[in-house]
């Protein structure tokens, strides 16, 4: 558990990386509301909405279904990430309240095992995307489609890249 001086310094910088945060996707917001108008309604089945893009998320379906040996990779970094966010979440908690885990019962033994081999397979998937990226010849996986508007600097940066 950490000192009351580290839990209120702790909590300072959460409010204030969170309001960079909220910034940041109100910026966002304000770029896309001056855009062109929605197409589509955004808010009808809410509900349904947000449990398809959780479970495609969680699936990885998308990913998988084109390439799936790149989805492996790209999973196992995925996975290793979203675990993190639990693994950070715990160690919060940790410091505020009086409770560790700890790897002597199974709970502890699953969680810490868990915890090294996701990290063992975004250490893999990194290496294997990056491998892919940089030295192997499947340039056509980071073209653009024709119809895609680009910024004409990233247009010349990408065909040099691929040459």
């Amino acid at each position: 558990m950490l000192p009351d001086i580290h839990k209120i310094l702790f909590a300072l910088y959460a409010l204030v990386a969170g309001v960079f945060v909220v910034w940041g996707f109100y910026r966002l917001y304000l770029r896309n509301v001056r855009g062109a108008a929605a197409t589509e309604t955004r808010f009808n089945d809410l509900p349904g909405r947000i449990g398809y893009a959780l479970m495609t998320s969680v699936t990885q379906e998308r990913v998988f279904r084109k390439r799936p040996a790149i989805g492996v990779l790209h999973s196992m970094v995925f996975y290793g990430f979203v675990f993190y966010l639990l693994v950070n979440v715990v160690d919060a908690l940790e410091g505020f309240f009086h409770f560790a885990i700890h790897s002597d019962n199974p709970l502890g033994i699953a969680y810490n095992f868990l915890a090294d081999l996701l990290s063992a397979g975004v250490i893999l998937g990194v290496i294997g995307l990056m491998v892919r990226r940089f030295f192997t010849g499947g340039k056509r996986d980071f073209n653009f489609n024709e119809k895609t508007l680009l910024h004409p600097g990233l247009k010349t940066a990408t065909s040099s890249a691929t040459r």
